[in-house]
């Protein structure tokens, strides 16, 4: 496979050489005719150009086309030496074959001492799981024998006493037991709630004691500063009323200078308006 890609790379720059080569020969070719018809100087420079162009990749191709070469003869190397190891492998697999022979035996009893550790583990774990298996058979064995006498006890009995008598006893020891255990439920209930009545009637008196004194104190603490809260409300109700008082008398005084300053204002007014009559009139101005 790798000989096969070797050989199409070396097909593939042998057909890109030659492309390169025509148009290298196409390029001269059109410089000739450029030349043939006097081309500019221009032109002449751009045409060299290209031709530089296209030698350095002439070369270039050539040093890939060298190293092709190279791996070429890498590839022919190779395939010598494995030929070589193709005629020395049948003496190989000879010689192998012989140990082999010689070592099976020991292979063989290592493989047989492994497949009888296993069996024994095997054995081992099926006695273990056969013990587990006989104990819990024989506590299966026990309870099925408690219980196969329980119920010949039961058969036993319900031939000795028909079932109806049997439920009969069953009730009345049944309702033995409940009046036993509501007669106590009761004796204890009575007794819980006299107690109680009898804490309820000791918290009651002793709260109504905490509360008188406790009114009696406040009261006694509270007196003194309501009095004084009174008096002072006294005071300033009298100092109100006072307060009012002047407040009015002030009140009027001031209404009182207002309406003297008003009959003031309009007798002023009332002479500046004979001053600017006589002066309009070209009369004297009269005192009045």
């Amino acid at each position: 496979m790798a000989n096969a890609d070797l050989l199409r790379r070396l097909e593939r720059a042998e057909s890109v050489i030659e492309d390169l080569r025509r148009q290298a020969a196409a390029a001269e070719e059109e410089a000739k005719e450029r030349a043939a018809k006097a081309a500019s100087k221009d032109e002449v420079k751009n045409i060299d150009l290209r031709m530089s162009d296209l030698a350095a990749a002439y070369d270039g191709l050539g040093r890939a086309f060298a190293r092709e070469g190279e791996l070429a003869a890498r590839l022919e190397q190779a395939e010598s030496a494995l030929a070589e190891f193709k005629t020395q492998l049948p003496g190989r697999e000879l010689q192998l074959k012989t140990k082999i022979d010689v070592l099976a035996p020991k292979e063989e009893v290592d493989a047989l001492r492994v497949s009888v550790s296993g069996a024994a583990a095997e054995l081992a774990g099926m006695k273990k799981l056969f013990t587990q298996y006989a104990e819990e058979f024989s506590g299966v064995e026990r309870e099925c024998r408690k219980a196969l006498g329980e119920m010949q006890g039961y058969v036993k009995s319900a031939q000795e006493k028909p079932l109806e008598a049997k439920f009969d006893d069953f009730l009345k020891e049944s309702v033995a037991r409940l009046s036993d255990k509501l007669a106590g439920v009761e004796t204890a209930m009575h007794a819980g709630l006299a107690e109680m009545s009898g804490k309820l009637l000791a918290g009651e008196v002793l709260y109504k004691k905490i509360f008188t004194e406790a009114e009696e104190r406040l009261r006694k603490s509270v007196e003194p500063e309501l009095k004084s809260i009174d008096g002072q409300l006294k005071w300033l109700r009298e100092n109100m009323i006072r307060l009012s008082d002047d407040y009015t008398v002030v009140a009027e005084r001031k209404m009182r200078a207002l309406e003297a300053k008003y009959l003031a204002f309009e007798a002023i007014a009332r002479r500046m308006d004979a001053i600017d009559a006589a002066l309009k009139m070209g009369g004297k101005i009269g005192l009045p």
